[in-house]
């Protein structure tokens, strides 16, 4: 059966992230997985019963001390969120080391469907994008789902997926046209260009493809203006948008545009929650 991976540290974001997870996992009939990467100062050893040793081990029950704990709280919360729907089975796993790495692993060996990660706090330069979550998203095969304290999925209405009109784009267009369904939102396809004359022969087949699909719960709108950013923060404001989904592309211009400073802008305006999701 499918898994959602569940990166955690046991912050309040990462335990908002966890409950998202935990009602995806039940909507979608996915198991669930909670990881935690723990840490410890490195100190010289001194012999086999030095601080470094016993300094590992205390970090390791600790850790694994936190993931029962977690993974008994969200099967309680899991009763109240879908009443009436089999609970997710909710396991947990600990390591030492690299939180990408593992997650580049355990996408393999434990069938993961897609990862979700708590966001940076405010205190950060970096709100969205701190260390951790860039080594995931530079190691991740399948959809990162970057979660806020204000993301609530039983009340979502409204997903925004920025486009650069790509072919490749359409079929994520089609992956979230499906989970509308079951999630019941609509989805915006959201096209910025600095003039009017953007909408080329490329955004009108890919519109075309849109308005073509038998949901209903898709619609494409092409923004007029020269700061991606802006015209992006307003048009989440006036939906509202509960959630931005952005296309994973290498050197893509618009993904370079998020990943880089930006990112720090367009989070702090918008507070809103962000789906990674690989080309």
């Amino acid at each position: 059966m499918k898994t959602v991976l569940v990166l955690t540290d046991f912050s309040t974001n990462a335990k908002q992230a966890a409950q998202t997870a935990v009602f995806l996992a039940g909507k979608l009939e996915l198991n669930v997985l909670l990881f935690n990467v723990y840490f410890s100062i490195p100190i010289v050893p001194a012999g086999i019963n030095d601080a470094w040793s016993k300094s590992y081990e205390v970090f390791k029950k600790e850790s694994e001390a936190e993931l029962q704990n977690e993974a008994g709280r969200l099967t309680e919360l899991f009763k109240n969120l879908i009443p009436g729907t089999p609970a997710p089975d909710i396991q947990y796993i600990n390591a030492f080391g690299d939180l990408g790495d593992h997650t580049y692993r355990l996408i393999d060996e434990r069938n993961i469907e897609f990862v979700v990660m708590g966001a940076r706090n405010q205190q950060y330069n970096h709100i969205l994008f701190g260390d951790d979550i860039n080594d995931v998203l530079k190691k991740s095969k399948k959809p990162v789902l970057i979660v806020n304290d204000s993301l609530d999925l039983q009340s979502m209405k409204n997903i925004v997926l920025t486009t650069d009109v790509a072919v490749s784009d359409f079929k994520v267009v089609e992956c979230l046209n499906r989970l509308s369904g079951k999630l019941q939102f609509k989805l915006h396809v959201a096209y910025v260009s600095p003039h009017a004359d953007g909408l080329n022969e490329k955004t009108k087949r890919f519109t075309s493809k849109i308005n073509n699909l038998p949901s209903g719960n898709v619609s494409f709108h092409h923004l007029i203006g020269e700061n991606v950013i802006e015209e992006l923060v307003e048009f989440n404001a006036q939906l509202p948008a509960d959630l931005l989904a952005i296309v994973h592309k290498r050197h893509s211009f618009l993904w370079n545009i998020f990943h880089e400073s930006v990112s720090k802008e367009f989070i702090a305006e918008s507070k809103i929650s962000i789906l990674i999701i690989p080309e």
